[in-house]
This record gives C-alpha cells, structure tokens and sequence, in this order.
C-alpha cells in the first residue's frame, strides 16, 4: 500500500467519523426536544427520519409485531428458532438495565465508532448473521426452552421497560457507551431486525 493511498483511507475514515457525530448529534437533539403542543418533535419526524423506541408509535408498532409471533414462524436466515429468538431479545434488554453482563467484543476504537454509526444511522436494514456475544447465543445457551407465551409476554414488557430506564452512558459490547437515545435507536433496530428474521 502506497503512502498516499493509506493517507486517503484514514481521511475517508476521518470524515465518515466527522459526518457520524453530525448525525447523531443531530438525531439526539431532535429526539430531546419538543413542539408547542408537547408532542415529541422525534414522533412528528419518525416516518421520514428514523424509528426509535423513544417515540410511542415505534415502540406500539414493535409491542405489536412480537404479540403476533407464533411458535409456528419459521426463520429466513440463522440458526434460532422463533423461541430462542423471543429469549435473545429479551437477554439483550436486560443489558443496559443491568440486569446481566455481557462480555465486550476486541473491537478497536475507530471501527467501534465506524460501526455504531452504520449500524445506528445509516438508513438501511441490518445484514443477517452478525455474530452475537457467547452470552446471546441462544443456540448454545438454551436447547430447551420454557414456556413461549410467558417469554413473549417478558419481551412485550421489556421494551416498555427500556424506554423507562436509565440508558445514558450505559455500554455496549460492540458500541462502547452510547448515549440514551442510542440505545432507543438501537432498541428499535434489533428488535426489527428479529422480528424481520420471523417475518413479522
């Protein structure tokens, strides 16, 4: 690699850096500030800017879709069956509520904010089969499972739970800290994910 292509590549990694920060900050403040009304300037923009758990449509809407899963759904990509996915879920929200800990992934920091930034901002959906941490892995956690009614029920509430919660500064395995409406952002996001996985 020449010393002027490596010079090209750290300033592109710099500016989509730069143009990260702008958009979060620019999505953080959205999501904090409030119309005349009182109504959330973030519910007003959800549909022409990006879904979040922060707004109460989004998180009705995703409420919603994990009430309408059935032990009967089939997976279009991965390894979990539709109840190993409820309970992924549900270990992930417990996680910036404190209630488990997870290992953090060996990510360095310039691709940790790389990576939150794609993940989070980009308006694109998430790619199948991103690896999750050992203590996610449902396959290899639980072969045998509960009850499914009850563990759908947990996840329902969970997500309620999150938009309560404390998140601010919270960390993430693959993102580091991130701020509260990050982790509303992501909340949204992995939740889709999922119920996309199962068709709903």
């Amino acid at each position: 690699m020449s010393e002027s292509f490596g010079i090209r590549v750290g300033f592109s990694q710099e500016i989509a850096i730069f143009e990260a920060s702008r958009w979060a900050a620019r999505w953080q403040g959205k999501a904090g500030r409030r119309e005349p009304d009182g109504i959330p300037r973030a519910r007003r923009d959800s549909e022409a800017d990006m879904r979040t758990l922060a707004t109460g449509n989004d998180l009705q809407s995703i409420q919603r879709r994990l009430g309408s899963l059935s032990m009967e759904d089939e997976a279009r990509w991965g390894r979990m069956n539709v109840h190993q996915m409820v309970c992924h879920l549900c270990g992930s929200m417990r996680l910036p509520l404190g209630e488990i800990e997870i290992s953090d992934a060996q990510v360095p920091e310039l691709r940790r904010r790389v990576v939150k930034w794609a993940a989070l901002y980009v308006p694109l959906k998430w790619r199948p089969n991103f690896p999750t941490r050992p203590e996610l892995d449902q396959c290899r956690l639980n072969p045998r499972l509960g009850h499914f009614e009850s563990d759908r029920q947990t996840a329902i509430a969970l997500a309620e739970r999150l938009c309560e919660a404390e998140l601010e500064g919270k960390r993430h395995p693959y993102f580091g800290a991130i701020t509260q409406a990050e982790w509303l952002r992501w909340g949204w996001l992995h939740a889709d994910h999922h119920l996309r996985q199962f068709r709903r």
